[in-house]
């Protein structure tokens, strides 16, 4: 579920890799986005299935469940947390960001 959500920001096709015996999973899309939109789809899934419901189990304690299925989801989206803070920290204003499955995420200011 988690990657699928990362899907809604893409425009073009996507593909979900699986690497159970690594543990983890990606979506390549190979289309061109802005930092702003790259750092919502990377914090989407974590949004939906972490915070969000981690929040309301915070404000209604009978809905205490939320919590205790929202933390693994955020521990599961850490690596989306590494990207984002990569992207704020890297990546300039105004930059491309080009996902590609082998050689990882390149960025580039077209003229």
């Amino acid at each position: 579920m988690h990657e699928i959500l990362h899907t809604v920001f893409n425009k073009q096709d996507s593909y979900i890799f699986i690497q159970p015996k690594q543990m983890y999973a990606v979506v390549i899309n190979y289309e061109e986005k802005s930092k702003r939109i790259r750092i919502l789809g990377l914090l989407f899934p974590n949004l939906i299935l972490g915070i969000i419901p981690f929040v309301v189990s915070l404000i209604f304690p009978p809905l205490k469940f939320l919590g205790m299925i929202a933390i693994p989801n955020i521990m599961g989206g850490v690596g989306d947390f590494i990207l984002i803070l990569h992207y704020l920290h890297h990546v300039p204003n105004g930059a491309k960001i080009y996902n590609h499955k082998d050689d990882g995420s390149f960025w580039y200011i077209s003229e």
